[in-house]
């Protein structure tokens, strides 16, 4: 059995994982450069933080790919072909999920969210 890169099952599990997470924490895990999936292995800085899909990963995918500095659909890509079991999220809520926390002003997270919620839930 393939190892899962996703704790979560469901898009609107993923959903409302990642918008407690945010609410929870407050701030990006990353600077204005480079976001992290899990800010233990990135730097001190970021200790005890994720990303907004570092939310979703399991243990086992963060300790594998917790520092990458890449998309979500480079991820799943690289994950698939190391023999991951990906699951069947969608990819479009799963890079806006990661645009929101990446990109997005904090500020304006509940409403960014709000609007994902309407397309893909």
């Amino acid at each position: 059995m393939n190892k899962k890169l996703f704790k979560v099952d469901t898009n609107k599990e993923a959903f409302d994982v990642v918008e407690a997470h945010l609410k929870a924490q407050g701030s990006r895990c990353g600077n204005d450069v480079n976001c992290y999936y899990d800010g233990d292995q990135a730097s001190e800085q970021f200790a005890g933080m994720k990303c907004a899909i570092g939310a979703i990963m399991t243990n086992e995918a963060l300790y594998t790919y917790g520092e990458a500095m890449q998309s979500i659909t480079s991820l799943i890509d690289e994950a698939i072909s190391d023999g991951w079991d990906v699951g069947s999220l969608d990819r479009g809520l799963l890079y806006s999920l990661q645009t929101v926390h990446d990109d997005g002003s904090i500020k304006l997270w509940p409403e960014q969210l709000a609007q994902i919620a309407k397309v893909y839930l």
